[in-house]
């Protein structure tokens, strides 16, 4: 009935136990947070593309080229007329994720010409 050692003996199972989920646990939780830094990202991304592609198709002379510094994130955006129909425009934006690759996101608008009357 001698008890010597037993209480340490549970103390080291209880923490390797907990040291184990904590080595299991930490590689999901970075990668989830890397996860909602590219999401956001993302939606920065398509939201600056969306406000220069109409900022184009309204005044028909901004750059086509432009740059945005947004948290540490830059974001470059190219518009140009497409290939295949002179009546619509091409933009683009990239940037780079959390794993510094370098990601581009396009879209096409119909390009307005004339002078329109709402």
């Amino acid at each position: 009935m001698n008890s010597k050692g037993y209480i340490l003996l549970d103390m080291l199972g209880a923490l390797s136990i907990v040291l184990f989920v904590c080595l299991v646990l930490l590689p999901i939780l970075i990668k989830i947070d890397n996860d909602r830094q590219d999401l956001q990202k993302e939606l920065k991304a398509q939201h600056i593309l969306y406000e220069n592609l109409q900022r184009y198709t309204l005044n028909q002379d901004i750059a086509s080229v432009t740059t945005s510094k947004v948290y540490f994130s830059e974001f470059k955006t190219t518009i140009q007329p497409f290939e295949m129909n002179a009546l619509y425009v091409k933009g683009c934006v990239s940037y780079r994720n959390s794993r510094k690759n370098e990601v581009s996101l396009c879209d096409v608008v119909k390009a307005r010409t004339g002078i329109y009357i709402d």
